[in-house]
């Protein structure tokens, strides 16, 4: 008798274990950007700090973050049971993850979290030029031609500048641009552009000033590909802002200035980009020359996170 009930208890307990895991399985999670309060005492999780496999696997993603960032991160990874897709340290404190309505509730009521916001999907406005050096029109809009580089005129070179293309990519092999640096962050596998947007704003940006192809604002500038979009000229936020903190963290003098998001900014220069909207109430953010991260007067609005919860629990 006393073995029948053993047995049962174990049909029960295992039942049990494969109903939990079930559930789990079956929750949905989303894709969120998670922003850590400026006032964090980062230091205080350095003991939380380890190197594990995707450092070792993806060093130029891993190895600029501040260690005790990557603590923190990996502190509420344990206690909350997730794993973190992107880490940034350098233009602003946080992380990129897939979370569940648990673990987004859980977290908004972190001391140490600022906000979480939904990642967005961005993608490439316009497409490549064709062939034979011409005077573009935005090139002659703003007087590159007149400048003291004097974009056009066939000769001279600009080198004490450093242009960073956060696009589809640079294509390395193309004998107008004076690529010296490409890394990757789309996560496709393919360091290179395989679209054609990025290149075509790094000639925009710093296309030779020769005889074939067109003439860039800064002729001739070194350029570093910084992909975040695919092949077909589409990336989430979280990609499009790693990318702009790896930026911050290699170019310290330099800022990223973004395009237009949905807070109507007019933020034009095409040679670092970023789309100033988080999906779920824009808290949009302006990297600006000099001055660091700026607020752009947009304001969060949790009722459509509440709704999507109360949508997910029903």
């Amino acid at each position: 008798m006393g073995k029948c009930f053993v047995l049962v208890a174990l049909c029960l307990a295992a039942a049990i274990r494969e109903d939990v895991t079930m559930a789990q399985q079956s929750e949905a999670s989303f894709p969120v950007l998670v922003v850590f309060r400026d006032d964090v005492p980062f230091e205080s999780f350095l003991g939380s700090y380890h190197v594990d496999e995707r450092a070792l696997e993806n060093p130029t993603a891993w190895d600029y973050l501040d260690p005790g960032v990557v603590g923190a991160v990996q502190a509420l990874e344990a206690a909350e049971g997730f794993r973190v897709n992107h880490v940034y340290s350098a233009a602003l404190p946080g992380f990129a993850a897939r979370l569940t309505v648990r673990q987004i509730d859980s977290l908004e009521s972190n001391l140490i979290v600022a906000f979480v916001e939904d990642d967005g999907v961005m993608s490439t406005d316009g497409s490549p030029n064709g062939n034979g050096q011409i005077l573009p029109w935005g090139i002659d809009r703003i007087d590159a031609d007149l400048s003291s580089t004097r974009a056009g005129d066939g000769s001279g070179a600009v080198t004490n500048v450093h242009a960073y293309i956060i696009d589809t990519g640079v294509d390395v092999a193309q004998e107008d641009l004076n690529v010296i640096n490409h890394v990757n962050f789309a996560g496709d596998g393919i360091n290179t552009d395989c679209h054609g947007h990025g290149t075509h704003v790094a000639g925009t940006v710093a296309a030779s000033d020769n005889r074939i192809d067109v003439v860039g604002v800064a002729p001739g500038a070194p350029l570093t590909g910084v992909k975040v979009l695919s092949c077909f000229g589409q990336g989430a936020t979280s990609d499009v802002v790693k990318g702009v903190d790896w930026v911050t963290k290699n170019e310290p003098r330099r800022r990223a200035k973004p395009y237009a998001g949905p807070c109507g900014e007019a933020l034009g220069q095409p040679a670092l980009l970023l789309n100033c909207g988080w999906q779920l109430g824009p808290r949009c953010l302006r990297l600006l020359a000099g001055s660091g991260w700026e607020r752009c007067g947009c304001h969060r609005d949790r009722s459509s996170r509440q709704s999507r919860s109360r949508t997910l629990v029903e």
